[in-house]
């Protein structure tokens, strides 16, 4: 809901219009915050193993939070060196992707960022979102299914997305009324209860993606979810009225 109330008090957001239209230059948007959250930095390492980063617009935002809790950029290692080695991270490091989106910057957020506001030029310079959920499942970290604005964006944005959540995020999603984009996007990850194989499966449908383009039929079904977002919080408001006005 939180979205659409923002949209309809002048939220800046990518219409179908401008979706059906935008000639982007690289194939995904993949933002993120808070990069020991299992699935943050771990994905965007695996990003770069298999050589797709020129393929997106990235960012692993440090808050002022992440920076006292670690310092140096070296810290992180332990958190994926059974996946890349020192001579690479070395390299990883120097390349660290910064933010793209000068909200970020500019607010300061030291140990949560809203979500809002953001750059809707990103939304159009890319086809579609990698998004690193909140919850992953990994380890001691929540297994249970849960939205947050990082897919809300994708949804709100036209954009087609792949997922980095809990098994059977897209699932859920389906039972909320949206679509998913299988077969356009192979979506087997969705199904896979290893944390670490979800992800590498998941970076997959991102390779294949890169390699042969984002197909028309999944922007045509971002198009329709974008529609569904507002028609739920359009029957949420009504419910709501219903409830204190009855």
């Amino acid at each position: 809901m939180d979205f659409v109330h923002r949209y309809n008090l002048g939220l800046d957001i990518c219409t179908d219009q401008e979706t059906i239209t935008k000639k982007p230059q690289r194939t995904f948007l993949d933002m993120n915050g808070k990069p020991d959250k299992y699935m943050r930095l771990r994905h965007v390492v695996h990003l770069w193993n298999k050589r797709l980063i020129d393929n997106g617009i990235i960012n692993l935002l440090r808050t002022d939070e992440d920076i006292r809790r670690f310092p140096d950029k070296n810290d992180y290692y332990d958190i994926v060196k059974d996946i890349i080695n020192e001579k690479d991270w070395k390299k990883f490091c120097e390349w660290w992707p910064q933010t793209f989106d000068k909200a970020d910057v500019e607010q300061n957020y030291g140990k949560h960022y809203s979500g809002y506001p953001f750059d809707k030029k990103l939304f159009l310079d890319t086809f579609m979102s990698v998004v690193s959920e909140t919850h992953s499942g990994a380890h001691n970290c929540n297994p249970e299914f849960f939205i947050t604005e990082k897919i809300v964006r994708a949804i709100g944005n036209c954009h087609p997305f792949v997922l980095l959540s809990t098994p059977g995020y897209l699932k859920e999603l389906k039972l909320l009324g949206y679509r998913t984009f299988e077969p356009h996007i192979d979506e087997s990850y969705d199904n896979e209860e290893d944390t670490e194989l979800r992800m590498v499966k998941a970076i997959d449908s991102v390779k294949e993606l890169c390699e042969k383009g984002v197909p028309v039929e999944c922007i045509n079904i971002a198009i329709q979810n974008q529609q569904t977002l507002n028609n739920r919080y359009q029957d949420t408001i009504r419910m709501l009225e219903g409830i204190f006005n009855g």
